[in-house]
């Protein structure tokens, strides 16, 4: 955890890049592939409907991140905090160069133009076209809904659209 780090790290000079996902996709891929811990340490064997196993993998995940973003956003001491970024995946995904140019201004330095050009080719949409496709398991709405309820305060802190509750906030809510 970012508190346990904190423990073991003095005030020297280093950067925090927190990049985090958006709890439905990663719930989905680990269920994609078969992966349901909870604790990351025991298996989710005791029960057979998959809902309940989905419900149980979002609490744990999401809990954990939750108390990671909170204490690099906001409990961590002004030192820490100052240390600490958090960006989503979504956000990389959606202006990788701007994001990348971003990421370098937050550790003091001048991105080069090598890494630019390598950003900007590298994050062509067109290479990404036809891997969205590959879904193993039935993935619904209902199961979609089962993450958003055990998930709720970290999609609002990391600024995320509920897709299936019907939840309003402002940014000042959490």
């Amino acid at each position: 955890s970012l508190e346990d780090l904190h423990s073991k790290i003095s005030e020297n000079d280093f950067k925090i890049i927190h990049l985090i996902r958006d709890p439905r996709d990663v719930i989905r891929s680990r269920f994609k592939f078969k992966y349901y811990h909870y604790k990351d340490r025991f298996p989710i064997t005791h029960d057979t409907n998959l809902e309940n196993k989905i419900g149980l993998a979002a609490e744990e995940w999401c809990l954990r991140e939750l108390d990671n973003v909170v204490y690099g956003t906001r409990t961590g001491p002004n030192w820490f905090r100052d240390s600490y970024r958090l960006m989503t995946f979504s956000d990389l995904v959606s202006d990788p160069v701007a994001v990348t140019r971003e990421l370098y201004e937050f550790i003091g330095q001048e991105a080069p133009s090598s890494v630019m050009t390598w950003a900007h080719s590298a994050t062509r949409v067109d290479l990404l076209r036809g891997t969205e496709n590959y879904e193993p398991m039935r993935w619904n709405s209902s199961h979609e809904r089962i993450v958003e309820e055990e998930c709720k305060p970290l999609i609002i802190k990391m600024g995320l659209q509920f897709r299936q509750l019907d939840i309003q906030y402002s940014e000042s809510y959490y």
